[in-house]
């Protein structure tokens, strides 16, 4: 039987989890680093023998059991991937959280990379290093694609159980899609959303500081 008492008991402890992701929690780190004295994020582009071969993305990649934490998550990858150290690496903040159309939800976090840090790229799982300057991304506004998501319900879909059955309005979502452009290399998609969104906030406290 069921009781008050019991409920206490198991949901006491009880960590949220978000619903219809089964699990499929990623990190990526979004790293700042000097090149040749400009403050740039740096990018790495996919080896063609990983899955989405050819993307330009940050590194990161799906949690494991035996991290203790999704910034564990994130540092992790950035070694595995860049073989960056832990202790090269300032982590400024958590940054946003991404929850794309396809059950899966994608956390980041803004790091700083020390000076001198030395970067021994993973070729099986990167083809090349990408270094963007922010003061290239604060002065350039993406290419905006808005896009709209809904609803394909199979053929065997109950819409007699439903009110309106098949005329039934279900609601629909926004999906928006950028690019940026950097000498020959396209960022789009949840990479340049990402970006677009650290920019978006960067320029905003900048101009907030600037009205002190």
């Amino acid at each position: 039987m069921v009781d008050a008492h019991k409920i206490h008991r198991l949901f006491g402890d009880h960590q949220p989890q978000i619903i219809g992701i089964g699990g499929r929690e990623y990190a990526v780190l979004l790293p700042l680093m000097k090149r040749e004295e400009e403050l740039c994020l740096l990018l790495e582009k996919r080896a063609h023998t990983i899955s989405q071969p050819g993307e330009i993305s940050f590194p990161g990649g799906r949690r494991d059991r035996s991290d203790l934490s999704l910034l564990d998550t994130a540092l992790r990858e950035t070694f595995e991937e860049l073989g960056i150290e832990r202790r090269d690496i300032e982590v400024i903040s958590p940054f946003n959280t991404v929850i794309p159309p396809y059950n899966k939800v994608i956390y980041s976090f803004l790091g700083q990379v020390r000076e001198g840090a030395r970067l021994s790229v993973n070729v099986e799982e990167v083809e090349e290093v990408i270094f963007v300057p922010l003061r290239y991304l604060l002065e350039t506004e993406p290419l905006h694609y808005p896009g709209e998501i809904g609803v394909k319900q199979s053929p065997m879909f109950p819409f007699d159980k439903i009110p309106n059955g098949k005329n039934y309005n279900f609601m629909k979502g926004r999906y928006d899609t950028y690019f940026y452009e950097y000498k020959e290399v396209v960022i789009w998609g949840l990479t340049a959303s990402l970006i677009k969104s650290f920019v978006d906030t960067l320029r905003n406290g900048l101009d907030f500081d600037r009205g002190l």
